[in-house]
C-alpha cells in the first residue's frame, strides 16, 4: 500500500460529474444493507454478519469467521515479522505514528476488531509512541522463520467483509505480500483514509525488467465504507487480478509480465497518521476500529449464484492451473493513485527492527542474506486542481493534489471528469519502438536567465487562475504558500524560484504564512486570447537546475494542455526536499470510459540539492523518455495514453501540503529552486552525459491520493 500516493497515487471523488458516475453505483451496492451504524464500542461493534456464497467448485484455502473471544494464533500474527523484542512494530518510513501492539487485537462477537487508541507506548529501543493500533497477518512470525507462513498462497479469491473506521489520519488495509519476505511483489486490496472513507484503493506493485520498482493503481468511489458492512476481494490468476467490492468487478489488470506467481501471505492492519494521511485532529475519536467480518481464500472465485457448501477441513495445497478471468460484466472504474508502504530492512542485528524507508508499506528483508533489498519505494503526487465554479475571475483550482488545473466550466473547453484520479500505469515494454533521435534538432525555445528579470515575453509569474493580485496555489493538496511575482529572481545567469517564511493575504482574505515563485509559459489567464506564450507538441525539452533540501520543500518541472483542459500532465522532475535524491516522472492520461488515468516512476540517484543536473523529457508520438543527466531513467510507449496535443511548461517551488507535510525546524528560509536555463528542441539533440551519474538505486512510485475539494 503506498503514498501515491499517488499517491499517496491517488484520488478522492469530487464535483458533480463524479456524483453523477457513482449514482448507478451506489444503487447498485444497497444489497449488503446492515444494522445502524453504532458509535464504536468494544461490548458493541453493532454487527450483523452475513456469510458469503462459497460456490462448490472452488476449494476454500483459508478462512477464519472470528467466533472465538480472542485471535487464531495458528492462523494469524498479531504483528509484522519486523517486530521488536515485545512484539511491538510499526512502519516509521510512512512517518506513521501508530506502533502496533497485540493487545488492540481483539475478537468479540464474530468480529476481528483492529483497535487505534489514543494513548503513550515506549518502543524497546526508547522510541515514545501517541498512538497504538492493531495488526494480523498469515505470514512468518519472524525473519526468516523456518516454521514459514501461517498461510500463503499462489493464485485464488481472497475475500474479506469489512466495515472501515471513518476520522482523519485513519488508514485501514488488506493487503498481500510475498511470503519469501522480498519486496515486490505487493498487492493492495482494500486501502482506504478515514478522511475519505468513500474511495477504495486497489495498487500492484512490482518490478520492471531493469529491476526498478513500479506499480499499477486504482480506485473506486462509491459509497461511505464506514456507515456499513461491505467486501473487498481479489481474484489472483496468472493472467489477471480482478479487484471486487460488494460482488461487482471494480478494476481489472492484465499484463502477465507484472502479475505475482509467487506464494504471498495475507496482511489487515489500521495505521494511524503519516506522510500520506497526516495527523489525527480534534475531529479524530479514539479509541476507533477497523471491524472485520471474515476473511476467506478460495482456489477460484466462487459463483455467487451457486449452492452455499461449508468446508469440513482447510487444505494445506496450493492451487495450480490457469484460471480464466471472466469477461468484464462493469465499466471499469478509474484508478487513482494508492500509496504503498515500503519498509527498508533494519540494519542486521539479531532482532529485525521495523523497517525506515518509504511510505510503501513493504518489509524488506534484512541485508545479510542471499535475498535482494528491495527498492526505497515512495509516493509519487499528482497535482491536478480541480476548476472553481464558474465567475468572472477563474480561482484558483481546489481540487487533488495533482497539479492540474481544469478550467470553469465553458461551454468552448470541455472541463475533464473529476472522478478519483486513477493511477493505471501501463507498464514499460521492454523494446518499445521509439523514433531515432536525429543529429540534429531544432531549438524550439530557450532561456539561459542572463538578463536582470525573467523574461515576460517568454514566462507568466503566476498560474493562469490567479487572483486579481497576481497570487495564486493549489489549495487541493493543502499547499501552504501563496505564489507571488516578487519571489520569481533572476541574477548570475540563473531563474531563483524563492520560498520564504511571510505572511500574505490573498484577494479572498486567506493568509498564507509562505511565499514562493512559480512561472509558465501558458496562458496569461482563463480563455487568454493571446494564447500560450510558448507550447509545443513533440520535443525535446529540458533543464538544468538545483533543487533545494529540507522539509516540506517541493519543486517541479512539469507540462499542461494549452487548452486548459486535463488531463494530459507529464512531470518531467518532482523531488521533495526530505528527500532530494528521488525524481518522479509521471504521465497523467484520460482512459478510453473518460475517467483519469496515470503511469508514475522514480528513479533514485543521487543528491539532486548537492548540485547541478539535468532533467528531460523525450516527447515522441509513440514513446515518452525521461532523462537524468543524459542518461535515459524511465520509458513509456502506450501510445493511446500519450499526449497529442500542444503543451507548455510549468517551474514552480512547492511549500508543504498533504504529501510533503509542513516545514519544520530543519527548514531553511529562504530556500531556492535555481535553473540554469529551460530549453525545447523539436526532438532530443545527439548528447553525452557531461555530469556523472551513479549507478541507479531503486525507486519507488510515489502517488498520493488528495482530498476531497474544498
Amino acid at each position: 500500500m503506498l503514498q501515491m500516493r499517488v499517491r499517496k497515487s491517488a484520488i478522492a471523488a469530487l464535483g458533480p460529474i463524479i456524483l453523477l458516475l457513482a449514482a448507478p453505483i451506489l444503487t447498485a451496492m444497497v444489497g449488503l444493507a446492515a444494522p445502524a451504524a453504532a458509535k464504536p464500542n468494544e461490548e458493541n461493534p453493532a454487527i450483523a454478519p452475513r456469510a458469503v456464497n462459497a460456490a462448490v467448485q472452488p476449494t476454500m484455502l483459508f478462512s477464519d469467521d472470528f467466533n472465538g473471544t480472542s485471535l487464531d494464533q495458528s492462523k494469524w500474527n498479531p504483528h509484522y515479522w519486523w517486530r521488536d523484542s515485545q512484539d511491538g512494530c510499526s512502519i516509521v518510513s510512512n512517518g506513521e505514528l501508530e506502533w502496533y501492539l497485540p493487545d488492540d487485537v481483539l475478537v468479540s462477537n464474530g468480529v476481528l476488531r483492529l483497535r487505534a487508541q489514543k494513548r503513550t507506548t515506549t518502543t524497546a529501543d526508547g522510541k515514545v509512541y501517541k498512538y497504538t493500533s492493531g495488526v494480523v497477518s498469515t505470514g512468518a512470525e519472524c525473519w526468516a522463520d523456518a516454521a514459514g507462513d501461517k498461510f500463503g498462497y499462489q493464485y485464488g479469491y481472497a475475500e474479506i467483509r469489512a466495515k472501515v473506521p471513518k476520522g482523519t489520519a485513519f488508514w485501514p488495509t488488506f493487503w498481500l505480500m510475498a511470503s519469501d519476505q522480498s519486496w515486490p511483489p505487493e498487492v493492495d486490496i482494500l486501502e482506504l483514509t478515514g478522511d475519505d472513507p468513500n474511495t477504495n484503493s486497489m495498487t500492484l506493485h512490482y518490478l520492471n525488467a531493469d529491476g526498478v520498482h513500479n506499480s499499477s493503481g486504482g480506485s473506486f468511489t462509491g459509497p461511505d465504507f464506514s456507515a456499513d458492512w461491505h467486501t473487498f476481494g481479489l481474484d489472483w490468476q496468472p493472467n489477471a487480478l480482478i479487484w471486487y467490492i460488494d460482488g461487482v468487478e471494480r478494476r481489472r489488470y492484465t499484463n502477465t509480465t507484472f502479475i505475482p506467481q509467487e506464494r504471498m501471505y495475507l496482511t489487515l492492519n489500521l495505521a494511524v497518521g503519516g506522510t500520506w494521511v497526516g495527523a489525527p485532529d480534534a475531529s479524530t475519536i479514539f479509541p476507533n476500529y477497523f471491524d472485520i467480518d471474515y476473511a476467506k481464500v478460495w482456489s477460484a472465485r466462487p459463483d455467487p449464484t451457486a449452492p452455499t457448501s461449508t468446508p469440513t477441513s482447510l487444505p494445506t495445497s496450493t492451487p495450480t492451473g490457469t484460471l480464466v478471468p471472466p469477461t468484464p460484466t462493469s465499466t471499469p472504474v478509474p484508478p487513482t493513485a494508492t500509496p504503498t508502504r515500503t519498509p527498508v530492512p533494519p540494519t542486521p542485528t539479531s532482532t529485525p527492527l521495523p523497517p525506515t524507508a518509504t511510505p510503501t508499506r513493504t518489509p524488506v528483508p534484512p541485508t545479510p542474506t542471499n535475498t535482494p533489498v528491495p527498492p526505497t519505494a515512495t509516493n509519487t503526487p499528482t497535482r491536478t486542481p480541480v476548476p472553481p465554479t464558474p465567475t468572472n475571475t477563474p480561482l484558483p483550482p481546489t481540487a487533488t493534489p495533482t497539479r492540474t488545473p481544469v478550467p470553469p466550466t465553458s461551454t468552448k473547453t470541455p472541463v475533464p471528469p473529476t472522478a478519483t484520479p486513477t493511477r493505471t500505469p501501463v507498464p514499460p515494454t521492454s523494446t518499445p519502438t521509439v523514433t531515432p533521435t536525429p543529429s540534429t534538432a531544432k531549438l524550439l525555445f530557450n532561456d539561459d536567465f542572463n538578463g536582470t528579470a525573467f523574461d515576460q515575453n517568454k514566462w507568466n509569474p503566476h498560474y493562469w487562475w490567479r487572483d486579481s493580485k497576481d497570487g495564486s496555489t493549489i489549495a487541493s493538496g493543502n499547499e501552504l504558500e501563496w505564489y507571488q511575482p516578487s519571489d520569481v529572481l533572476v541574477s548570475s545567469g540563473t531563474l531563483k524560484l524563492r520560498a520564504q517564511k511571510r505572511t500574505v493575504t490573498s484577494v479572498a482574505g486567506k493568509v498564507y504564512n509562505y511565499t514562493s515563485g512559480v512561472v509558465t509559459t501558458g496562458k496569461e489567464a482563463w480563455a487568454d486570447p493571446a494564447g500560450d506564450k510558448f507550447a509545443y507538441q513533440y520535443g525535446y525539452a529540458e533543464i538544468r537546475a538545483r533543487v533545494p533540501k529540507g522539509a516540506a520543500l517541493w519543486p517541479t518541472f512539469w507540462l499542461l494542455a494549452s487548452d486548459q483542459a486535463w488531463p494530459p500532465e507529464m512531470d518531467i522532475m518532482q523531488t521533495i526536499g526530505q528527500d532530494p535524491t528521488v525524481n518522479n516522472m509521471n504521465v497523467h492520461y484520460t482512459n478510453s470510459d473518460g475517467s483519469f488515468g496515470s503511469s508514475n516512476g522514480d528513479w533514485t540517484g543521487p543528491d539532486f540539492s548537492a548540485g547541478w543536473h539535468t532533467f528531460g523529457l523525450d516527447w515522441q508520438p509513440n514513446a515518452l523518455l525521461w532523462y537524468v543527466d543524459g542518461v535515459e531513467r524511465r520509458r513509456y510507449t502506450d501510445a493511446a495514453f500519450i499526449p497529442k496535443e500542444p503543451m507548455y511548461l510549468i517551474l514552480n517551488l512547492a511549500v508543504g501540503g498533504d504529501w510533503v507535510g509542513a516545514p519544520d525546524a530543519s527548514t531553511v528560509f529562504p530556500s531556492y529552486f535555481e535553473v540554469d536555463y529551460a530549453r525545447v528542441w523539436s526532438a532530443r539533440p545527439n548528447q553525452t552525459p557531461t555530469i556523472p551519474t551513479p549507478t541507479p538505486k531503486h525507486g519507488g512510485s510515489r502517488v498520493f491520493l488528495p482530498k476531497v475539494a474544498q
